[in-house]
């Protein structure tokens, strides 16, 4: 991927969470995150579910800001998705 600043930051570890990558902040080169792919990843990581894995975004990974921290939006599930949410 291109067009991050060299200073961006990204989650860890890059391997997993990279998948959730949307692409980048326009003219500042922050790296942009799918915030429902990052908890669906934070539950595979850190062996959460559902429930717990919001908490943990929200107060280990979206609750970190600052220059050159990555920002996230909520993309739109589609049905699939809303499922596996829910645990089906």
């Amino acid at each position: 991927m291109t067009g991050f600043d060299e200073n961006a930051l990204f989650l860890e570890p890059r391997f997993q969470y990279d998948d959730a990558i949307i692409g980048c902040l326009n003219g500042s080169g922050v790296v942009v995150y799918d915030a429902h792919l990052v908890i669906h990843i934070t539950m595979s990581v850190h062996e959460l579910d559902h429930a717990d894995a919001i908490e943990y975004f929200y107060f280990n990974i979206a609750g970190s800001c600052g220059e050159n921290y990555p920002e996230y939006i909520w993309v739109e599930l589609n049905e699939k998705q809303k499922g596996n949410e829910n645990g089906k």
